[in-house]
């Protein structure tokens, strides 16, 4: 058999083609079954490749890979976020926080919204929140945080004599329901006692209309001893 040169344009795309199988099938495992819940071995077989050592060839090893997944998810959001960012930046602070959340958090709720693939993303943000320790949730901070601190200038903007670290904390309180709450959105088809599960069954709209709400009534809400300054108060428990 003729061998293929590895840095010639053949040799470079099956890689390509191999790298782009084994991201897919690790957000589909991470997402069904866990970061730390799958082996390396799995993901391997399940994105067809024969050579067991593929992810360490491509990834280095599961930090490696599970970073190329959450760069992968962003680049499916990037379109949607940067139209996003203009609307904001067009509307030059005339946006209420209503307004502003609903355009922000588009993106995320649309991906999740919008095919299988996208409710596999979301739930793999949620699972690296907490199932990746300390290293999962720094890069989670370091890959998605510069979008929503472009978003946390408009509702500064919005929100003047809000307390910065009151403010900067319902953001992130606000990021945890938006990746969670779609995460745990099939909790809504079991919940009968306030008509919740035939709400999300037949009007997915108002259900999305309803979670702006809450998230940009929390935002704009009065915060109890304002002016006190950042460690002030009791200790976190």
């Amino acid at each position: 058999m003729q061998q293929v040169a590895r840095n010639s344009p053949v040799k470079r795309s099956e890689e390509g083609d191999a790298r782009h199988q084994l991201v897919l099938a690790a957000l589909d495992c991470f997402a069904s079954h866990g970061i730390e819940g799958v082996s390396l071995r799995t993901i391997t077989t399940a994105a067809g490749q024969a050579n067991q050592s593929a992810v360490h060839y491509h990834f280095g090893n599961r930090h490696g890979l599970v970073a190329a997944v959450l760069d992968a998810v962003n680049e499916m959001m990037a379109p949607a976020q940067a139209a996003a960012l203009a609307e904001l930046a067009n509307a030059r602070g005339a946006l209420s926080v209503r307004g502003i959340v609903a355009i922000a958090f588009a993106p995320y709720v649309n991906l999740f919204a919008d095919s299988a693939l996208g409710r596999k993303a979301i739930r793999f943000l949620a699972r690296l929140t907490w199932q990746a320790g300390s290293g999962g949730q720094n890069l989670l901070v370091r890959k998605v945080g510069p979008y929503f601190q472009q978003v946390a200038v408009s509702l500064r903007a919005a929100l003047p004599d809000k307390p910065q670290e009151a403010l900067a904390l319902h953001i992130y309180m606000s990021l945890c329901n938006l990746i969670h709450g779609l995460a745990d959105t099939s909790l809504l088809n079991v919940e009968p006692y306030s008509g919740v599960d035939r709400l999300y069954r037949y009007d997915v709209d108002a259900v999305r209309e309803y979670f702006y709400d809450y998230i940009a009534a929390g935002l704009a809400s009065e915060v109890a001893g304002q002016g006190r300054p950042p460690g002030a108060g009791t200790a976190a428990a």
